[in-house]
């Protein structure tokens, strides 16, 4: 009975022996398979990525087989820049697309699960068509973890900007420069071909009450500075003058008059305008035989009953000259018979009226315009206009760039983009002009008509940020 009973349990026992060697040959298969997923037994395929096509930040997927699951593993450059691997499985990798990537070739790297095979290398025949796009960036400057900035000199990725309010375009010299202050502040250059920023000029150096805008006569050989010393009386000097012979390095007076804001070249008459506060009065300066020095000729006040800020903008052809300041846009046409500008009227915006409205003329509304730059518009030409220059200017409260054509359109060119929820539009964002990019206090703009660049004093941001086709 015992023999029997025997016979009748080897035939179960056989069983689970045959089960457990089962499982264990499918455990060592397992263990082939590592815990990204990836199968070292089997290819990696790559079969196709898209779109085919697309401009910076593009979504990019690439398909294939084999990927693993570990994002860190992969490594991907398109056009030979690279780009963070955002996600990935077995069957998909995602990524965006890295500015700058015009060459279009994709390559791909996956390292090993243990780090002791060599990585598997892909390059894709066909090629990602870049689209190029104007974009907002950031030239120079940064700020602690706290948000705070100041003065500080050295090369790009050590210069750090205070305040920085006004912006001129410094073409006249042997090296392509922009020149940069603000109120109370240092003038300072940054020198785009060395990458270098330094300090010309301090407020206690040029013994100025609060350095404001600048501006370049006609030959960039003196750099006009006006100085808002907060006096109602002649007795302090308004306007200085320094010179590249001396590396603007001194500051000289040019004329005593009431504290102003602004200072603008008259290139047909070569001739200094500026305005002062009370009623936003524009001024000329004038040789005074007499004296043998310059003084101040009034030529009109902007304003009927405020005392404001009044930035000046004279046209490249000196056709006209634009008054920017109490929420809006004055226009004082030239007179070529008389040689001097005219009342000014009102072109765009509303006095006292604070919005942001992109619309025609008068029903379009800003928030606080300060400085602005004519730029040439090839269109115009085309069509064979007189007028072809649009004017970009700085809308320091709306934390945008706005667009004004000829004929007196407003639109927002730049900022206000990636609104979150909180309605917040200011910040510090690069990317697409309108949908992502954000300003925080735009002051100070200047345009390299070369190079089509935008350079953007973002007082706030601590930054000069740039406006460019790739």
């Amino acid at each position: 009975m015992k023999k029997e009973h025997m016979k009748k349990q080897y035939p179960h026992w056989c069983g689970v022996l045959l089960l457990y060697l089962m499982a264990c040959i499918t455990s060592c298969q397992d263990d082939k398979i590592s815990s990204n997923g990836y199968d070292p037994s089997k290819p990696v395929v790559f079969t196709d990525f898209s779109p085919s096509k697309g401009s910076l930040r593009t979504q990019l997927h690439i398909y294939g087989e084999n990927f693993g699951n570990d994002p860190s593993k992969i490594q991907i450059t398109i056009g030979g820049r690279s780009t963070t691997t955002i996600g990935c499985n077995n069957n998909e990798i995602y990524c965006m697309v890295p500015p700058k990537a015009f060459d279009g070739d994709i390559k791909v790297s996956i390292e090993s699960a243990d780090g002791t095979a060599s990585p598997i290398e892909y390059e894709f025949e066909k090629r990602f068509q870049y689209v190029a796009q104007t974009s907002v960036g950031t030239l120079v400057g940064n700020e602690d973890e706290q948000g705070n900035s100041s003065d500080v000199d050295g090369d790009f990725e050590k210069a750090r900007f205070g305040n920085t309010e006004w912006l001129l375009m410094d073409t006249f010299g042997i090296q392509k420069c922009l020149i940069v202050n603000g109120f109370k502040g240092p003038i300072r250059r940054i020198n785009l071909e060395t990458q270098e920023v330094s300090t010309l000029m301090t407020e206690g150096q040029g013994l100025f009450g609060g350095m404001y805008y600048m501006c370049f006569d006609a030959t960039g050989d003196t750099l006009f500075v006006s100085d808002d010393h907060g006096q109602n009386n002649k007795d302090r000097r308004e306007i200085a003058y320094l010179l590249r012979s001396e590396d603007f390095r001194r500051a000289r007076p040019y004329v005593y008059d009431r504290t102003g804001y602004s200072c603008a070249y008259q290139p047909l008459t070569k001739t200094l305008y500026y305005s002062i506060y009370w009623q936003g009065t524009i001024d000329r300066v004038v040789f005074d035989p007499t004296t043998q020095g310059m003084v101040a000729k009034e030529v009109f006040p902007t304003y009927e009953s405020r005392n404001e800020h009044a930035f000046l903008t004279i046209h490249p052809e000196g056709k006209y000259m634009y008054i920017t300041g109490a929420n809006c846009l004055y226009k004082s046409m030239f007179n070529p018979e008389t040689k001097e500008f005219q009342k000014p009227t009102m072109f765009a915006g509303s006095e006292g009226a604070s919005a942001w409205v992109d619309s025609p003329g008068t029903a379009g509304r800003f928030v606080w315009p300060y400085q602005g730059t004519f730029v040439k518009n090839k269109s115009y030409i085309e069509a064979g206009k007189s007028d072809i220059y649009d004017f970009y200017l700085c809308d320091r409260n709306g934390h945008c760039i706005r667009k004004i054509t000829p004929d007196g359109i407003i639109s927002t060119y730049a900022g206000r983009g990636s609104v979150s929820s909180d309605g917040q539009v200011n910040g510090y964002i690069d990317g697409e002009l309108r949908t992502e990019a954000r300003f925080d206090s735009p002051c100070g703009i200047a345009y390299d008509e070369e190079t089509q660049t935008f350079y953007i004093a973002d007082r706030e941001n601590h930054r000069i940020r740039t406006i460019s086709v790739e």
